[in-house]
């Protein structure tokens, strides 16, 4: 779908509930239409997360350990970005 807003062509996918899958969710995107404060907030030091890539549980910059789904790489968090945060096309 595509709407025109602002003088901007925006597209997006209208989906079923994906969260009920097996698979393995990289990106979760908050949409609600509005650009008003709608950029995903940073995750403070220490606090517990899941890991976007293994789902694993860590506190951010104090775990050290490694994601097991990429190897030599740190966990990265698993944050619910909103519409300003999604700046690339889907095909």
């Amino acid at each position: 779908c595509a709407l025109k807003l602002y003088k901007k062509q925006l597209y997006f996918v209208v989906m079923e509930n994906i969260f009920d899958t097996d698979n393995t969710i990289h990106e979760r995107y908050d949409l609600k239409g509005s650009w008003v404060n709608r950029n995903a907030g940073s995750v403070s030091k220490g606090t517990k997360s899941y890991c976007r890539y293994c789902n694993a549980e860590f506190l951010v910059e104090v775990d050290k350990s490694q994601c097991r789904v990429r190897p030599n790489r740190p966990h990265t968090p698993s944050t619910v970005l909103k519409d300003n945060d999604l700046n690339f096309k889907i095909r």
